[in-house]
């Protein structure tokens, strides 16, 4: 399944998004998350999900009272992991959902790696952004910045040894400690039990990548050892000129594409692009005059339409005013025959929850959207495709989107409410019939956990609310009558008894889940 989330999906977005830690029995750690508004409006309140999975008991997460978080603004959350004396050794997986009240919403999934060793003489712990790895991109003017934590896990006082085992050629990396930096390798005494934050500065060619492998040994024992991987990209260094080529790689056969030429340069400029196509590719208009002024962008709108499958190479050829070529761009575009049914619906949990659980028997992608309508991106992701379904009424899903998607046969699923509309989803994805379907709630939690539920045992997700459409039996009833017939309703959440009964009475189960 592919869901493709508008980037205003979320207001919040998390300084890390995994925690490896590791601890003994016994032993207590506090780390902090930062959460940043990026989005346009305050958020007023933030909530999370019980820890899920084995690590459930060992974390515990505190959201202070705050009056606002301002776009922008950052908020830093406490999560304290305390294991206690009896926990055996092994490893703990766990997650938690974070929840902000700015709607449109979806929430926060952050991840837990709890490690617990028994005490050993010797040991040792690593870890970088509080992870065992992380990747970065990087400015090639500037080193990257990443913390680096090391722990003595052992009983005794120890050393320990840390080093770069292996970076790309041509890349620097200094450590530092506090504010001084350290020669490689450096040795660092540690008490038993305690930690010693350090910094590390990586600095990489421009337009490369690679991994930087960090290791810290014990000398007490040295087959007692850690590592940690940056992953990093530094990005392209330009000298005189950049362009930014707006279009997408993969193209569907007789579907005409809206893209963009941009190129600045560092004095005022007119520069002529000619765009040199193969067979089977046609560009209008194929050449174009671009004007410039120093240090900003000029663009130019072109449209593509393809004809035939393959692969291609589109050249766009530059020449200045003065008749001097600049090396020309090579854009590689794979042009392919158009799928089935995509999605359409908006980025909200209930939406687009109802939307992803048509994907099991086939993998129908999910395109979710805001109010603002379709970005260029999620357009030609929708044009790949022979079918749209709409799924929501005007007020969910804009009229224009159909005026914005050519080419693709498209059709809406709207009801008066969440109830029908989420009846007539089912009834329409589930042609062979289903034997369960998961009735929720109107309430985020309660859809949040209906849906893990539905997803797991792969049923239809219907939302209830508080004045439902009055022809659903109409649509349960069909159901009951298909090649895999209606037989049970699981009910999460407060669900009016009539509704209970009304499924009763039409011989299927009604059954309460906590």
């Amino acid at each position: 399944m592919l869901l493709l989330i508008s980037t205003a999906g979320s207001q919040l977005v998390p300084d890390r998004e995994r925690f490896d830690i590791e601890l003994h029995p016994g032993e207590m750690i506090e780390k902090s998350l930062t959460l940043t508004n990026v989005g346009d409006k305050p958020v007023e309140k933030i909530d999370c999900s019980p820890v899920g999975g084995k690590a459930k008991d060992l974390i515990l997460i505190d959201i202070s009272e705050f009056e606002s978080l301002d776009p922008e603004d950052d908020e830093d959350i406490s999560i304290i992991f305390a294991i206690s004396p009896e926990t055996e050794p092994g490893t703990y997986p766990g997650i938690v959902y974070i929840f902000d009240d700015a709607s449109p919403s979806m929430p926060l999934a952050i991840e837990f790696w709890v490690l617990v060793t028994k005490e050993d003489a010797y040991g040792v712990s690593l870890s970088v952004n509080d992870a065992s790895e992380t990747s970065v991109s990087a400015d090639p003017d500037e080193p990257m910045e990443l913390d680096l934590l090391v722990r003595n896990t052992g009983r005794f006082r120890d050393v320990i040894s840390l080093d770069i085992q292996s970076m790309p050629p041509d890349w620097s990396a200094v450590l530092f400690d506090g504010e001084d930096p350290v020669d490689l390798p450096y040795d660092l005494p540690l008490p038993s039990g305690t930690n010693h934050p350090m910094t590390l500065q990586i600095q990489g060619t421009p337009s490369s990548s690679g991994d930087v492998l960090v290791a810290a040994t014990s000398m007490g024992n040295r087959s007692k050892n850690a590592t940690v991987v940056v992953s990093m990209d530094v990005a392209l260094e330009v000298q005189g000129y950049d362009v930014k080529i707006e279009m997408p790689e993969k193209m569907v056969a007789n579907r005409k594409y809206d893209c963009s030429f941009g190129i600045v340069m560092w004095k005022e400029e007119m520069v002529s692009v000619m765009a040199r196509a193969p067979a089977g590719i046609l560009v209008i208009p194929s050449s174009q005059l671009v004007s410039l002024k120093p240090k900003e962008m000029g663009t130019t709108n072109f449209s593509i339409m393809p004809t035939e499958p393959g692969d291609y190479v589109l050249r766009f050829e530059m020449v200045d005013s003065k008749g001097i070529p600049i090396p020309p761009e090579e854009v590689i575009i794979e042009v392919v025959e158009p799928s089935q049914m995509v999605i359409i619906t908006a980025d909200d949990l209930v939406h687009t929850s109802l939307a992803s659980l048509a994907s099991f028997e086939e993998m129908i992608p999910v395109v979710a959207v805001n109010a603002q309508g379709l970005g260029r991106a999620e357009i030609d992701a929708v044009k790949a495709h022979t079918q749209v379904l709409i799924l929501g009424n005007s007020s969910i899903v804009p009229p224009t989107m159909e005026q914005e998607i050519s080419g693709p046969d498209t059709i809406r699923i709207a009801g008066d409410d969440l109830w029908q509309t989420s009846w007539l989803f089912a009834a329409q994805m589930w042609q062979n019939g289903t034997s369960t379907v998961v009735i929720s709630g109107p309430g985020e939690m309660d859809v949040f956990w209906a849906y893990t539920l539905a997803e797991r045992i792969q049923a239809p997700l219907i939302i209830w609310d508080s004045s439902p459409w009055q022809d659903w039996k109409q649509v349960a009833q069909n159901l009951t009558e298909r090649e895999v017939g209606l037989e049970e309703a699981l009910l999460v959440g407060d669900i009016d008894m009539r509704i209970r009964q009304d499924l009763e009475e039409m011989g299927i189960r009604a059954q309460g889940v906590v």
